[in-house]
């Protein structure tokens, strides 16, 4: 039978185990914010809104799509912590999806959906 001795630095150990803790640490912190992604929201919101406002609707449509993406993002968990929050937020975001769907979009309708969102 052979046997083997496995010799263990502790130091690579120490500096194994401060890796694998930060590992979820690193994660959270590249997690943006609600607050954040609000943010981000409003100043979409206020793009699709200035694009309205200019009768650029094809525009305003592309700045929804990316709200809306930016929104599934973390709708789920922005529901779980803040309920009556997200039904605000749905109700605002089906506004401004509402009036895309209309034809001929009414711009000046769309730029208060929009503005709305933003605030």
């Amino acid at each position: 039978m052979l046997t083997k001795h496995i010799t263990v630095n502790p130091t690579r150990i120490i500096f194994l185990l401060l890796f694998l803790l930060a590992l979820p640490l690193t994660a959270l912190a590249q997690t943006p914010s609600f607050a954040e992604n609000l943010r981000a929201i409003a100043h979409i919101a206020e793009e699709g809104a200035d694009a309205a406002n200019v009768g650029d609707t094809a525009k305003a449509a592309a700045e929804y799509d990316e709200l809306h993406d930016l929104w599934e993002s973390f709708e789920d968990d922005f529901r779980a912590a803040q309920p009556n929050g997200y039904l605000e937020m749905e109700d605002k975001m089906h506004a401004v999806r509402d009036m895309l769907q209309l034809t001929p979009i009414p711009t000046n309708d769309l730029h208060a959906a929009f503005e709305s969102l933003a605030h």
